[in-house]
């Protein structure tokens, strides 16, 4: 039997400014989604509460969300970390790739 892991949350998030909240579906405009697909606020909704891979094999991390009884809620500053850690997880990879490769 597998185990599934829990999502990792994204490190080093600053506060939740709740003057700045706002909807998933005005944060899927500034989130980078992944090459080749389009992005939407369920898919927001479903990264945040179950996790999205990545990188192929690696751990699944949580989109950074507050959780209040009636949404699901973010920042312009968690979207802006967010956009961050992706792009620094995938130069990361691409240069090991590259060191595994020369």
């Amino acid at each position: 039997m597998t185990t599934q892991k829990r999502p990792l949350s994204l490190p080093d998030l600053p506060p939740f400014d709740a003057e700045r909240a706002m909807t998933l579906r005005q944060a899927a405009r500034l989130v980078a989604p992944k090459p080749g697909h389009a992005l939407n606020c369920k898919q927001l909704q479903r990264w945040s509460s179950r996790g999205v891979l990545l990188l192929a094999g690696g751990p699944r991390y949580l989109f950074p969300t507050l959780k209040t009884a009636k949404e699901r809620l973010t920042t312009p500053e968690w979207v802006q970390a967010w956009n961050t850690f992706v792009k620094r997880v995938q130069a990361e990879d691409a240069r090991r790739q590259l060191a595994m490769a020369g």
